[in-house]
């Protein structure tokens, strides 16, 4: 005799085995044959009003996935129990932390996107001409105004031709991002 054992807690089934008779087959099982096995779907047991099994049907199996909150795309979770996705959440996963669910899909935001790409090369040119400008320029400011002398006045304007060609090279390596239309 076949039967196909049951989780107690999903009422999911199981697998197949082999009694050799009715009365060796464990109680969290069933005798019926379940429905076949379907992608994207778990075969669990049926309850009726006694609480007894009376036969199976297909529930929405999405655990191990990650769904994407459709009100904040930086937020997800991994699926852990049987069923649909939640209400608010989605399967799709957003393509930034710039996009917004706009009932379908997610659409990125690229005024957002824009404003971030452009903080990040700001950041990243006053970094640069911090490290490597300001050093040379207080260093030509001291040599002109301080010192004064006609040596040291040449080596100022060397000194800011340098900073110059530096500040060019900043700029080249770190270009602004294109603004959107």
């Amino acid at each position: 005799m076949k039967y196909w054992m049951i989780d107690q807690k999903t009422k999911e089934v199981l697998s197949e085995y082999s009694a050799q008779s009715k009365w060796n087959v464990p109680r969290n099982a069933i005798t019926e044959q379940p429905l076949p096995q379907k992608d994207d779907f778990a075969v669990v047991v049926t309850i009726d009003e006694n609480g007894l099994p009376n036969g199976t049907e297909y529930k929405e199996d999405n655990r191990g996935i990650a769904i994407y909150d459709k009100s904040d795309c930086l937020k997800s979770e991994q699926v852990k129990e049987l069923g649909p996705v939640k209400d608010g959440f989605t399967k799709i996963k957003p393509s930034s932390k710039f996009d917004s669910w706009n009932g379908e899909k997610w659409v990125t935001d690229i005024n957002a996107k824009y404003q971030n790409d452009y903080e990040l090369v700001d950041e990243a040119r006053r970094a640069e001409y911090l490290e490597k400008v300001t050093p040379l320029m207080e260093e030509a400011h001291i040599k002109r105004n301080l010192i004064g002398s006609k040596e040291s006045i040449a080596e100022a304007e060397d000194i800011e031709r340098r900073v110059l060609n530096m500040r060019a090279k900043i700029q080249k390596e770190n270009p602004w991002p294109t603004k959107p239309q």
